[in-house]
């Protein structure tokens, strides 16, 4: 994939409308410009207009029905209102329910078209391939942090890829006492993984910003900048994020497998140090049950194909 540069945003939109409409790119070779389509792209085409028909549907024929058991006003634009209302309101619950619906079809009778860790069964990873971990973080609380991070740090050891990975926590925290807390904390998590001696560590790096502009945007792309051109791919986590070293080895395996794929993540949340069976299990059924429905729905596919990736 070429790189292009970013021209802004409005430029952008109009040199999209120009290609739609043939204009420009006259530089491309003919065969390029009618180079078939990939399979993958016209299924995600066509299962947004599935969606999109879907939901446009359900919420015409409920908002006609609520347009007909309702009373005679003197005001019609109070009647118009609250059939509008009520037909906005409506499509948001049709929107969840429509992606619920086409999520379980695809549960059902599976994807052809996505990515499955059975494509990478037995891959290498690349060892120039390098990852950046990055955590934004803002007045976090600190013990929670570290702890999370080191379990995530510890899992990806096991895997053997250690040396591919480069954990950065950003901090963009304004207090002195939380800072110093931070500090310390970083200190203590690179000390407990220089203990294990058995295996490669992960490097873990620590930045409090003094310009702290555009918060977690502005600092996720301040790293963008100054430490991007080392890494081929980077992960996002939240202040609460814990992965598992397989999943991210998989994810990057996934992707160089696949370099149109994007990965986004379909987080399904799992209970930890549940204090009761009941409360464990009643999380679990839940998930088990809503996770695969919700999180496979067929029309989330995009411009790009998307790989699954769930914390543990």
């Amino acid at each position: 994939m070429t790189p292009r540069p970013w021209r802004g945003f409005w430029n952008s939109i109009g040199t999209a409308l120009l290609v739609k409409l043939g204009a420009g790119h006259s530089d491309r070779p003919a065969q390029a410009c009618a180079a078939a389509e990939p399979a993958w792209q016209r299924a995600a085409q066509q299962r947004r207009f599935a969606f999109l028909a879907l939901a446009l549907l359900s919420t015409t024929i409920a908002a006609t029905l609520f347009a007909r058991v309702q009373p005679d006003y003197d005001n019609a634009w109070l009647e118009y209102g609250q059939v509008t209302l009520y037909a906005l309101l409506t499509g948001w619950v049709v929107t969840g329910f429509v992606t619920a619906l086409m999520g379980f079809y695809v549960s059902l009778r599976g994807d052809k078209h996505g990515l499955s860790v059975k494509q990478i069964e037995g891959a290498a990873m690349n060892p120039q391939a390098r990852t950046a971990i990055i955590m934004p973080i803002c007045n976090e609380d600190v013990a929670s942090v570290f702890a999370g991070l080191r379990a995530t740090c510890e899992s990806l050891a096991t895997t053997g890829h250690a040396r591919q990975f480069d954990v950065f926590v950003l901090s963009d925290s304004n207090t002195p006492e939380t800072a110093a807390a931070e500090r310390a904390a970083w200190e203590q998590l690179r000390a407990a993984l220089a203990t294990n001696t058995n295996q490669p560590q992960v490097e873990v790096y620590y930045r409090l910003r003094t310009r702290r502009t555009y918060r977690k945007a502005g600092n996720v792309a301040d790293f963008c900048r100054r430490w991007g051109k080392d890494y081929r791919y980077m992960v996002v986590f939240d202040a609460d994020s814990v992965m598992s070293g397989d999943c991210l080895t998989s994810m990057v395996k996934l992707i160089a497998c696949s370099p149109w794929a994007c990965s986004s993540g379909n987080w399904a949340n799992r209970i930890t140090g549940a204090t009761t069976p009941s409360s464990a299990s009643s999380h679990s059924w839940s998930i088990a049950h809503w996770h695969p429905s919700g999180a496979a729905a067929a029309w989330r596919a995009a411009s790009c194909r998307t790989t699954s990736s769930r914390p543990r």
